[in-house]
């Protein structure tokens, strides 16, 4: 295959850049680079980008997000966001003189418009960027360039970068000001148009609270009248394995958490199955080397040698949470022992017998 000769760099002060991302991608076509990693190189090794790094300024300096880009410095201006709850203002002291500006987490930069940006008398030259900014209707601007300005907010001062742009562009806080500002959500929040917040228990819930003891209790709960199945592939050769030496200083806990979960109906002691795996201890919370740890059957040598592969699609984030957009209410469910709350059946509690130093246990739940 015939290759393109190597590309120049990026000039913004010469080249058209909506022209240059169609040079580019024909060089990538015709050199065949497909690989994402390459494409990612070629990019970085083509595209200049200029970050405010000032190390005689005291304070929080923020680094401009766009350096860490693969390609462009990105801001969106969340219009379809605010149709449903409007934008988030804050006001904010820019070099003495009081600033409204409205809080994107979807700016990867905070931003100014130049004619704004002239009316806090900032003293200091714009420095050159070499960003590219996207809007969130697609439109590509170029930055006049970027000054340091002395932000002042809830007793908090710092000197900051803010990306000067032409045009009628909103001022924005992006998420480089959001590393160093610790901004009041709570507060923020409980202006939001749109949006039902309570930070006190209503009495409604205590009323539900004691009507419902049962479902609020420490005890175990269970999913009625279901079961769970760990299907096994036809022909599966039952998998025994011996228990596992564990840590001295693991043993206490593991024997307290296995009479936990025996006591609970959890787990119940067998002297004879034909599939066992060995357990790994993981403590719950690792900064913590003597709180409590959670026992962990070893099945990736038994269970899901013999188990068919589920071909389940993993639901994705995003679109969970582009189905929820413009919700009024929001409700958040953390249940204890979740999936000990899951019987497991009768072939299903051999399958996933443990070994341990004290003897054989099967599970009655997940």
């Amino acid at each position: 295959m015939m290759h393109l000769s190597n590309i120049s760099c990026l000039d913004l002060e010469n080249d058209d850049f909506v022209e240059y991302i169609e040079r580019f991608d024909n060089f990538l076509l015709a050199n065949d680079i497909e690989d994402a990693e390459k494409q990612k190189a070629e990019k970085k090794l083509r595209v200049k980008k200029i970050g405010i790094q000032d190390e005689s300024e005291k304070g929080c300096t923020a680094e401009t997000e766009g350096n860490k880009d693969d390609f462009l410095a990105l801001y969106s201006i969340s219009e379809e966001s605010d149709k449903v709850t409007g934008p988030v203002m804050v006001n904010i002291k820019i070099n003495g003189s009081e600033v409204s500006m409205e809080v994107d987490t979807g700016a990867a930069v905070s931003v100014m418009r130049i004619s704004a940006y002239k009316r806090i008398k900032n003293e200091g030259k714009l420095q050159n960027s070499g960003v590219v900014l996207k809007t969130y209707t697609g439109e590509l601007i170029r930055p006049e360039g970027i000054g340091l300005v002395e932000v002042v907010y809830n007793g908090q001062c710092c000197k900051l970068p803010i990306t000067v742009v032409k045009g009628n562009v909103p001022t924005l806080i992006g998420r480089d000001w959001m590393q160093c500002l610790n901004l009041q959500w709570l507060e923020l929040f409980k202006r939001m148009r749109g949006i039902n917040f309570c930070d006190k228990v209503d009495s409604r819930v205590k009323t539900l609270l004691e009507k419902y003891p049962e479902v609020f209790s420490d005890r175990l709960g269970s999913l009625k009248n279901f079961q769970c199945h760990i299907p096994r592939q036809e022909g599966a050769e039952p998998k025994f394995y011996k228990a596992r030496p564990l840590p001295y200083a693991l043993r206490t806990r593991t024997e307290q958490e296995l009479d936990r979960l025996e006591d609970q109906g959890v787990w119940r002691k067998v002297q004879y199955s034909k599939w066992a795996a060995p357990i790994v201890p993981v403590l719950k919370n690792s900064k913590d080397p003597t709180g409590p740890l959670r026992i962990c059957g070893d099945y990736k040598i038994t269970v899901n040698q013999a188990a068919p592969v589920d071909s389940y699609p993993i639901p994705n984030i995003t679109d969970h949470l582009a189905t929820i957009a413009g919700g009024k209410r929001y409700t958040k469910l953390d249940l204890s022992q979740a999936y000990q709350q899951l019987e497991l059946d009768e072939t299903s509690r051999e399958f996933l017998t443990i070994n341990t130093y004290q003897g054989l246990y099967q599970p009655t739940r997940l």
